[in-house]
């Protein structure tokens, strides 16, 4: 995905659809796994941590309520 991010258009088409409006760098990944490892996580069971800087959320915006034919 790196090479995608060297085309300026591109890039900015794809920090209008993060929440945060820019891309994530790989560091903040690692920060949430580094958290989840220490123990001020230690009370942190079966869940899932998104990092993505709400990109998720933006894109399910997107997606229709299943069945009734309206979206979000």
């Amino acid at each position: 995905s790196a090479a995608v991010y060297q085309d300026p258009q591109l890039r900015e088409a794809r920090e209008r659809m993060v929440a945060v409006g820019r891309i994530g760098d790989p560091t903040e990944v690692v920060e949430a796994v580094l958290f989840l490892l220490s123990d001020a996580a230690s009370y942190i069971s079966g869940t899932a941590i998104d990092v993505d800087g709400g990109l998720g959320q933006m894109l399910g915006a997107l997606e229709p309520l299943r069945g009734s034919g309206a979206t979000r």
